[in-house]
């Protein structure tokens, strides 16, 4: 197998010299998650090929924990064998739901580069790991991650060891009673009442039971949350007497989970409860179907854009429908029906970017909307709707062209994107994506690793 690699790379050398004027000069060598490493070929003695024995890794055990006093460092006490081809070894304490995301050994070596990872070359029996520049949070789960090197300083396989800190000290019983006060196919409303020892609250609700922590779990590395009180809390108004609210724009005939997070006087997070309620059930189990209504065309006041009204109005039988408008593909082909059909039969809308939800995607009640439309331009207007057992009636729709006006300012071109709403419906905010920030582990440059 050596030979035939070190064959690879001069192949791949003499490729290259063949179709560039000029000898190249750098090896890359890219790993698995598309990180790469250059060298100079001048600085190049010998390409060679060796082979380690045995699992390189590094096993680890948490023994204890205890929250430093005052401004002194939490301790972490912990248990740290090699394995007989390990020579030394990197070390990380990271928040669970971050640590979770490590799936392969390459990536556990890339968070340990990222945050500076201490490096040691000895097995401990009871080891203190000290020097932490932030107090870890109150009943929250962290992991201890170690990455084995071998003698050529290869990173090998990584060990993890979860450890969850105490809860924090309440001062009195801090809870708030949530009571469902009303219910309707699109929104639920919420009374909250806290007791006297609640200094604060706040409150979120999820799209299904258990919404809560899945949800912190995909976000909370990213927006830097170490536990889900921290998600739930973070940019949410808090509250400190009887509230009561109304979600809107809800899916009929679907349960909710709300997320209620109460703090004591010293601002301790109490233990998280949870209400759930399902809106009411609406359509039947007939054929749903969407009526189109082509309306006015005129230009914006405020954008200078060229707008078409559409309607489109369920029947009784409707539970949801999708809806779009439809002109000339990038390729300048039209859409045929059984693309239409793909398009508006998709879970999310398609045209809408990766990873996030379209909040007008699922439809509920009449849709009374302007398009951004060019003008002179034929479009077909489609809409599919699914009844109360999920089942998709007939396909919906109405081909149509702009009026002419010659002298107006072309404001898009057909076929480049779909056309768009002028206006968004009330929904549920949708996590920022500029918003985000890079977990940072509870660790400094001074983190020291030592045996007692």
């Amino acid at each position: 197998m050596r030979k035939y690699i070190l064959l690879f790379i001069l192949a791949v050398i003499s490729l290259a010299t063949n179709a560039q004027t000029t000898e190249p000069n750098r090896i890359l060598v890219t790993d698995k998650l598309g990180s790469y490493t250059s060298y100079n070929i001048n600085d190049i003695d010998t390409i060679g090929f060796a082979t380690v024995e045995g699992s390189v890794a590094a096993d680890v055990k948490v023994l204890g924990y205890a929250q430093g006093k005052g401004t002194a460092s939490d301790t972490i006490w912990m248990a740290v064998t090699k394995t007989p081809a390990c020579y030394t070894y990197k070390i990380l304490v990271l928040p669970t739901n971050t640590a979770k995301q490590i799936t392969t050994d390459l990536m556990a070596e890339a968070y340990m580069n990222r945050y500076g990872a201490i490096r040691q070359w000895d097995d401990f029996t009871n080891a203190q790991m000290t020097g932490f520049d932030k107090k870890f949070k109150p009943g929250t789960s962290y992991t201890v991650v170690t990455v084995g090197h071998d003698g050529y300083d290869t990173p090998c396989e990584f060990r993890t060891a979860e450890f969850t800190t105490p809860e924090a000290q309440l001062v009195g019983n801090p809870q708030v009673t949530c009571e469902v006060t009303k219910v309707t196919p699109t929104t639920i409303t919420y009374k909250f009442t806290p007791n006297a020892d609640v200094k604060k609250y706040t409150y979120r609700q999820f799209d299904h039971k258990g919404g809560a922590m899945d949800e912190f779990e995909y976000w909370g590395p990213m927006f830097g949350t170490d536990n889900l009180g921290d998600y739930i809390i973070r940019n949410n108004y808090t509250y400190d007497g009887e509230e009561e609210y109304t979600y809107d724009g809800l899916m009929p005939g679907h349960e909710y989970e709300i997320a209620i997070l109460a703090l004591d006087a010293n601002d301790n997070y109490a233990p998280i409860t949870y209400t759930y309620a399902t809106t009411e059930q609406k359509g039947g189990t007939g054929e749903a179907k969407v009526d189109i209504t082509i309306g006015d065309f005129k230009q914006d006041a405020a954008s200078g854009d060229y707008i078409q009204r559409v309607i489109f109005t369920p029947n009784d039988q409707t539970l949801k429908y999708h809806a779009a408008l439809f002109t000339t593909k990038n390729d300048g082909t039209e859409w045929t029906e059984e693309e239409i059909l793909t398009y508006l039969k998709s879970d999310n809308n398609p045209n809408f970017p990766p990873f996030f939800q379209d909040p007008n995607w699922d439809i509920i009640d009449v849709d009374d909307s302007y398009w951004t439309l060019d003008t002179n331009l034929t479009f077909t207007a489609a809409a599919i709707a699914q009844n109360a057992n999920g089942e998709w009636g007939p396909l919906t729709k109405v081909t149509a062209t702009t009026p002419d006006a010659p002298n107006a300012a072309k404001t898009m071109k057909a076929g480049k994107k779909m056309p768009q709403r002028m206006f968004t419906k009330q929904v549920n905010p949708i996590p920022n994506m500029s918003a985000m920030k890079q977990m940072m582990p509870a660790k400094k440059t001074g983190i020291q690793l030592i045996a007692k």
